[in-house]
């Protein structure tokens, strides 16, 4: 897994809907391990009982979903069983495997269920194209870039915020904020996302909260300028 989320696994504070972005389904797997992993650190660690049976296939909370051919029925179905009590381990988890490749009418029907999700289910979204998926559906996703080739502007953003916040220091928050604000807004999005990540692992579910829907102001085509000033203003609440 990236760094950032092998950190936010390690310490328990995973969320429940999560979007790895250019992530594969070995990464999607790895994923749904650490949820359920019996180890106190280090998760994966592939040696527990639940790893070993998700590593064989026959994990019985753990469930795969090729999106390439949904129909609504058959999401509307899998967000009913999401409310089921696990069998055997804290969280049933769902794998939607190309989850870019979902009609909008399947992606507004698993909507609900990432708005208000059960507290012992947690969903692993892949996407080659994560543009292709709705800005609602976006917005309550916590956003995991594979892709390498397209984070450098997105962690150097972050980078930088993220230091300024660990420093607790509110001017230089909102300075390298607004230092963003010449990004195009899928440059901005890929910061916004990084900082979830960030806040995550720092276990400001606050934050990450409430970036989740400054994400979804900026998919509504906010100002960069204001995107920026409100995202300082998110990291700067809880100093």
């Amino acid at each position: 897994m990236i760094p950032s989320l092998q950190a936010a696994a390690d310490s328990g504070r995973l969320l429940h809907a999560n979007l790895l972005a250019g992530g594969s389904e070995d990464d999607a797997r790895a994923l749904a391990a650490a949820f359920n992993c019996l180890s106190e650190k280090g998760k994966p660690c592939g040696g527990c009982v639940s790893c070993v049976k998700l590593r064989e296939g026959n994990h019985p909370d753990t469930s795969f979903f090729d999106c390439s051919s949904a129909k609504v029925e058959q999401i509307r179905a899998l967000t009913a069983d999401a409310r089921v009590l696990p069998n055997e381990s804290f969280s049933r988890v769902f794998i939607l495997i190309g989850a870019d490749e979902l009609s909008p009418v399947c992606q507004n029907a698993l909507l609900k269920t990432l708005e208000e999700p059960s507290r012992s289910a947690a969903f692993i979204l892949t996407a080659e194209s994560p543009a292709a998926l709705l800005p609602t559906v976006r917005s309550r996703l916590t956003a995991w870039n594979f892709n390498r080739k397209e984070t450098g502007i997105a962690e150097t953003g972050s980078r930088s915020i993220l230091s300024a916040y660990d420093a607790g220091n509110e001017l230089d928050i909102l300075l390298a904020a607004l230092s963003c604000d010449k990004l195009t807004r899928d440059e901005m999005g890929g910061v916004i996302d990084s900082l979830r990540g960030g806040l995550l692992a720092r276990g400001n579910l606050s934050a990450v909260e409430k970036l989740g829907s400054l994400r979804l102001t900026l998919e509504r085509n906010a100002g960069i300028g204001h995107v920026c000033g409100a995202a300082a203003a998110i990291l700067s609440e809880n100093l």
